[in-house]
């Protein structure tokens, strides 16, 4: 595997964590 290659895959994780922390925080918040 290229740096790249990781780095994006590194990203995506970093995005996709991102969002499911603000999809849960939003879903507590609307209780």
């Amino acid at each position: 595997m290229t740096k790249m290659v990781l780095f994006d895959i590194g990203k995506n994780l970093l995005f996709n964590a991102k969002n499911l922390l603000t999809y849960g925080a939003n879903r507590w918040l609307n209780i």
